[in-house]
């Protein structure tokens, strides 16, 4: 039996199915423990739901996670704003496929118990706090201003790359600097979307970064606050906070 859950954000409807047997990796579990079958059937399920099981040469998204998150996020530059509510809705079933193993399954410690390089389980881990912000409180934002922001991550989607890699990179040589760079990432994947969508595609822009790099950088995690118009649509104005 379907359950259809909606989701009401603003004048947007996002009607979500959920059904146990969206993707074929048996019954849910029960439990929290993560096993290496589910998760590799699931991510299977979920990058061929996606029709990008063939990219990064067809490898996991937690054995290749950069590369993976480039092909989503290419999704999300068709300028089709079906393409994010089908990135959102998979997202949704790959959640529902793990079930109480979500957390477990897609944080950095169980991959790094698993063998997987610190790097690796960070950007993996990295993705999936992104897709959360995505497909939840940064889903309204992107489907008001979806031809604009969409524009911004097909042109831009080098200048973004080279905000993160610039990011690692710093952090890597100067640890003890580690806040003053992730002011830098933050700012950095900002400026495209604030100078091209406005002020709420900025605030959108900002925290889908922040929201990601902070997970291993609670310390010094900034906040990018957004202030509501009178008019309950858009932000009057964007500032970061420590």
């Amino acid at each position: 039996m379907i359950l259809q859950i909606v989701v009401l954000l603003s004048s947007i409807t996002f009607v979500l199915s959920e059904s146990e047997s969206v993707y074929d990796c048996g019954n849910k579990p029960t439990g929290t423990n993560c096993t290496s079958s589910l998760l590799g059937c699931c991510d299977r399920s979920f990058r061929q739901a996606l029709g990008i099981d063939s990219k990064c040469n067809s490898a996991a998204i937690y054995d290749d996670p950069d590369c993976m998150r480039y092909a989503i996020e290419a999704l999300y530059s068709s300028a089709s704003v079906d393409e994010i509510f089908k990135v959102c809705s998979e997202f949704y079933n790959f959640k529902t496929c793990l079930g109480r193993t979500f957390r477990t399954c897609t944080s950095a410690r169980w991959l790094i118990i698993n063998g997987k390089p610190y790097t690796k389980a960070e950007l993996y881990a990295t993705i999936f706090a992104q897709y959360n912000f995505a497909c939840g409180a940064g889903l309204d934002t992107f489907v008001t201003y979806d031809t604009c922001m969409s524009g911004i991550l097909g042109t831009n989607s080098t200048v973004l790359k080279r905000c993160r890699d610039e990011f690692y990179i710093n952090i890597q040589n100067s640890p003890d600097a580690k806040c003053l760079f992730l002011d830098q990432l933050t700012a950095c994947y900002e400026k495209p979307f604030l100078d091209n969508c406005g002020v709420e595609a900025g605030w959108w822009g900002c925290e889908y970064e922040r929201i990601g790099a902070s997970l291993f950088l609670p310390e010094c995690s900034p906040k990018c606050v957004a202030y509501q118009g009178i008019s309950g649509r858009g932000r009057q104005a964007v500032k970061k906070v420590k």
